[in-house]
């Protein structure tokens, strides 16, 4: 709609928006809003607040003198449930017309109240604010600080983080490309070409964006044990840098790198293949011959680490059982999509995915696999790969048969592992180390996949968890389970799921050994497989008896078998 701007001076000088307070550089400063009038626009849904009017703001001015992420902040500073928005005045704040407030090409973003422990000046009450938007050498941003009630005011105080020139570190090597070039341009290119980066490099290169196009320069790495990897992007213009897990052609979205200068990223790798993409934020605006706009550092470095796997590879020769019709994945995702909470605009909850097998009394199981969806929605309704979170698998036996009821009730674990699931969809293997043997089992073996899924009140900041399926049907149902403190889709127990889209999980199954009490399978039963046994008493592996615990049952079984394999 039409904004008039307008404003009746109140008692704090910087009541109206023409008063801006300028900030200079990293600073805390007073803030006062008693007696402020209202002169800022109202925010609309985008801020997932239940209150959109910019009630007793007053304002600030930031004048950027570097590209990068300008953060705002009251937590632990505001006395009151307080609201941030951000506006770009352009580069001549003396000519600004106010009346555009309201216009989307001004209007960067707002924050009714920030994630985590972002909390009041008591200490407990979680309705502070923190916003934090990229902002553009030589442009002016202004600040609006409101409140959610309206005549909530109070003296608190205000934090700002500004960016400041960028300075570039030396280099170990360079990208070996000219600007203008794309010799590293990954799967954009022809032919599939990166630029490979080892641990502790220092990688100089060149970068540009002009007339909607950009160059984006491609990195390959292996790493041969598991690593806590940070990867760092240092350069004067804004940078977009991701970490993918695979080749430049069919990688997997690992993670995004934020901030400015360095702009960085950390995670923890497995073992494997990886690759980095850098470019300029922006798709024009750095063409070549933009001086330092067009140079950047790549750093890469990383320490040892055990991290989650991002799924295994079978190692058995098996055979599948499995209840489904067809393992083509045609339907990306089933889960629990949650809104606004009753008490907070962000929450998570836990929803668990089962599929019970019944009937598998020989034979050992070797693998498992399963299809994992991590989407976020996206403003427009539209689905994208979610950033990296951990989920679990879990084995269990269902002790008084039937449909499974609830994990830690007639669900009984056996053996879990924790993974981490990638942004899209996928067919995740688990690869059990040693394999679970069922000889004599009478009890319905349950495959469980628990996670958490992100809910909000704006589509950005809601997330789906779940499986993915094929849509041809199955012999079973799947059992899904929502874990909800807001009681928004919560469920007492599992609820079985009958629709044609059934969720996929195979069994890998082991013939029955010729010698189960040889588990080091060196093809002899002594005092080395006793060890092993020893060392798992009281859990899962190795059974060999088949009742779910490492005992003494098992040691009879295995002083039986004892000495060479038949």
């Amino acid at each position: 709609g039409i904004f008039v701007y307008s404003c009746n001076q109140g008692s704090p000088a910087n009541d109206c928006a023409t008063n801006a307070v300028v900030v200079a550089g990293d600073s805390t400063l007073a803030s006062n809003n008693v007696g402020a009038n209202q002169d800022g626009p109202n925010y609309g849904p985008t801020c997932g607040s239940g209150s959109n009017s910019s009630n007793n703001d007053v304002w600030w001015r930031v004048n950027a003198v570097a590209n990068g992420a300008l953060t705002v902040s009251t937590c632990g500073l505001s006395p009151y449930d307080s609201k941030l928005a951000i506006y770009d005045m352009g580069t001549s704040p003396a000519t600004f017309d106010y009346n555009t407030l309201n216009l989307p090409t001004v209007f960067m973003g707002c924050n009714d109240d920030g994630a985590g422990n972002c909390l009041q000046t008591d200490g407990v009450t979680p309705y502070a604010s923190l916003l934090s938007v990229t902002v553009s050498v030589g442009h002016s941003y202004l600040v609006n600080l409101s409140t959610y009630t309206a005549g909530e005011t109070g003296v608190g105080q205000i934090s700002f983080n500004v960016p400041e020139p960028c300075s570039l570190p030396s280099t170990t090597s360079s990208e070996g490309e000219t600007c203008g070039a794309s010799t590293n341009a990954g799967c954009v290119a022809t032919v599939s070409t990166t630029t490979p980066i080892a641990l502790g490099a220092s990688v100089g290169g060149t970068f540009w964006a002009d007339a909607g196009t950009r160059d984006v320069d491609w990195y390959s790495f292996t790493l041969a044990t598991d690593k806590t990897v940070t990867a760092s992007v240092f350069s004067a213009s804004n940078v977009s840098g991701f970490m993918f897990k695979g080749d430049s052609c069919t990688g997997q979205l690992v993670g995004q790198m934020s901030n400015s200068c360095p702009s960085t990223g950390t995670w923890c790798l497995p073992a494997g293949n990886y690759s980095i993409a850098v470019a300029t934020a922006a798709f024009t605006g750095t063409p070549c011959g933009s001086g330092v706009f067009n140079n950047y550092v790549l750093q890469l470095n990383g320490v040892a680490a055990t991290c989650p796997s991002y799924g295994d590879t079978c190692s058995y020769t098996t055979t599948t059982v499995s209840q489904n019709t067809d393992s083509v994945v045609t339907n990306y995702a089933f889960g629990c999509l949650l809104y606004c909470g009753t008490n907070e605009s962000t929450f998570s909850t836990a929803t668990n995915f089962a599929r019970s097998f019944s009937g598998l009394n020989s034979g050992s199981l070797g693998c498992v696999t399963v299809g994992v969806a991590n989407e976020d929605e996206q403003p427009d309704g539209t689905y994208a790969g979610g950033a990296p979170f951990a989920f679990t698998l879990g084995l269990y036996r269902d002790t008084d048969g039937g449909n499974p009821t609830t994990v830690g009730g007639d669900l009984v674990l056996i053996t879990e592992k924790q993974f981490t699931a990638l942004g899209g969809f996928q067919l995740l293997t688990w690869n059990l180390a040693t394999p679970l043997s069922l000889t004599g089992n009478t009890q319905p073996l349950v495959v469980v996949m628990s996670g958490v899924v992100n809910g909000g009140c704006t589509a950005s900041g809601n997330g789906l968890f779940g499986g993915v399926g094929n849509a041809t049907g199955s012999t079973a149902p799947w059992f899904e389970q929502s874990i909800d403190p807001n009681n928004i889709c919560a469920d007492a127990a599992f609820v079985a799921q009958t629709g044609t889209s059934q969720w996929i999980v195979n069994l890998g199954m082991v013939s029955a050994p010729a010698c189960p009490t040889d588990v080091n399978g060196d093809g002899i039963t002594g005092s080395a497989d006793l060890s092993v046994l020893l060392n798992g008493w009281g859990t899962a592996s190795p059974d060999l008896n088949g009742d779910g615990i490492v005992g003494s049952a098992d040691l009879s079984v295995m002083l039986n078998g004892w000495g060479a394999c038949p």
